[in-house]
């Protein structure tokens, strides 16, 4: 019989509930409040022109949850991912521990896409044009309050997401 980590067992779990049960309306003004200042220097120099008219899903496989982002009005926001719209030009695929250690530079995300915990679907290269956005997204520059929420999503991957079993 196979032992689940409190990841598995509790997280996991808690964070699709929480994802699946969320209004569009409020994940909408939750992934702006969220990637408003990670990606303003690039929307400001023009790095995300790129996104417009053109659609970017993220997909965390192990919470089944897809957000599709776009270029609307100048600012990066979550389209509707809804089967009536238009669907991802391209989708980057993975699990949640993977998005954490790409958010955090924990690391290389190359070595995350050679080693299959990252994956492209679709347009690759607008992928490979977000993955290079993410890259240039100088850390040291983002609020007080964002740095700590990376670094405490970061401590819980190392003790929890990383692990099988105990």
């Amino acid at each position: 019989m196979i032992k689940l980590n409190p990841y598995q067992k509790i997280l996991l779990p808690s964070i699709k509930g929480l994802s699946s049960n969320c209004p569009f309306p409020v994940q909408k003004k939750i992934v702006r409040f969220l990637l408003l200042p990670i990606f303003e220097e690039a929307r400001l120099d023009g790095d995300l022109e790129f996104l417009s008219h053109r659609r970017i899903g993220l997909a965390i496989s192990d919470i089944d949850y897809q957000a599709t982002l776009s270029l609307e009005n100048g600012h990066l926001t979550l389209a509707s991912s809804s089967a009536t719209e238009r669907p991802p030009d391209a989708i980057i695929r993975g699990n949640l521990s993977a998005f954490i250690q790409l958010a955090n530079r924990a690391e290389d995300p190359d070595s995350l896409f050679f080693q299959r915990r990252l994956s492209i679907e679709g347009d690759t290269d607008l992928a490979l044009e977000v993955k290079n956005v993410i890259d240039t997204v100088d850390l040291d520059r983002l609020p007080e309050w964002l740095k700590k929420a990376l670094s405490l999503s970061q401590r819980m991957n190392k003790h929890f997401l990383d692990k099988k079993a105990f």
